[in-house]
């Protein structure tokens, strides 16, 4: 386990890294004006992309530093560690690839620009710290005890092949032709992001049943192990756990729990998200004074965002070990 440890780290820190990447090559003074990958589909792609591997590399942190009774994790946990790092490293992949497929396409349209060089080497630099985790994450993986099924890559590599011709090829006309237009882009290359991203690591680490513990079985276990070496902080742990047993409490958060009703929390981190998102928007580029743009700017952040987490969550939910029946 200490070299999946060591993956989960690594992996972690791509994670946040990316985020600032991404946020650097939109906003960027020189840069983020004429970026032609801060734009959808590309910026979409890139938008879900720090999501999920945010989440996944979370989840993988989660999952292989939690205690387990026998000291070792079983199997079955092991492979959704594998799962979660593929996915987060997949993630940052697909939207480097995306990146480079949309500032390739702009030289070829709009010849040379004066941003092109800082952006392929920030794209570069990107992907050789993503090849870096890949090789460390690799290493870790190799040879570790896993259940296993026949692998699927000719579905994986349609996919991928279909998502780099739309991206490539992609109408880019359509978003600016109205919000609808706008709209169907970013759906676009939300759904090349989730779509690829299942494709290639169902296809590595096959879908299959087995019996495992969920991410809320992980936060007992370290909450319980917190409990057991807090010192002085061991009662209010313990009234902490008493206090979440106790039936209003329990039935409350019975009612985000995908366990019993599986959409409930995320339809809630849809909304938290989308509204969180058009905060920051309105922090970095102002609020509109038209209320009626205002709120349809806000009606099509929080539904993007509620689409890409459903999806996501279907294509990937159960598969990452977030909830089990």
């Amino acid at each position: 386990m200490r070299k999946l440890k060591a993956s989960a780290l690594f992996i972690f820190g791509l994670s946040i890294l990316f985020y600032f990447f991404f946020d650097y090559c939109k906003h960027a003074p020189g840069i983020g004006v004429s970026n032609p990958f801060a734009e959808d589909p590309y910026d979409a792609v890139g938008s879900f992309g720090i999501q999920l591997a945010f989440l996944s590399a979370l989840l993988m942190l989660v999952c292989v530093f939690r205690p387990y009774p026998q000291k070792e994790a079983a199997p079955c946990q092991v492979l959704l560690t594998l799962r979660a790092g593929l996915a987060a490293l997949l993630s940052v992949a697909i939207t480097l690839a995306a990146d480079g497929i949309g500032l390739a396409r702009a030289v070829v349209t709009s010849g040379i620009f004066p941003a092109v060089g800082s952006l392929a080497g920030l794209v570069g630099g990107m992907a050789l710290l993503t090849l870096a985790s890949g090789w460390v994450f690799a290493r870790a993986a190799r040879g570790q005890d896993v259940p296993s099924a026949p692998r699927r890559w000719g579905r994986a590599v349609i996919v991928s092949a279909l998502a780099i011709v739309i991206l490539a090829f992609y109408p880019l006309a359509w978003r600016n032709s109205g919000v609808p237009g706008g709209v169907f882009t970013a759906l676009t290359g939300m759904i090349l992001l989730f779509v690829t991203a299942w494709a290639i690591t169902t296809a590595v680490f096959p879908a299959i049943e087995f019996e495992y513990e969920d991410i809320f079985d992980d936060l007992t276990a370290i909450f319980q192990g917190w409990k057991m070496r807090a010192g002085r902080l061991t009662a209010l742990l313990a009234w902490m756990e008493k206090t979440a047993g106790l039936p209003p409490v329990r039935k409350f958060f019975g009612w985000f729990s995908p366990r019993k009703h599986r959409w409930s929390l995320v339809v809630l981190a849809a909304v938290v998200i989308g509204v969180s998102l058009v905060l920051v928007e309105a922090l970095v580029e102002g609020l509109s004074p038209n209320l009626g743009r205002v709120l349809l700017v806000i009606i099509v952040y929080v539904g993007i965002e509620g689409a890409g987490v459903a999806l996501g969550y279907a294509l990937l939910g159960k598969y990452l070990g977030i909830y089990r029946e």
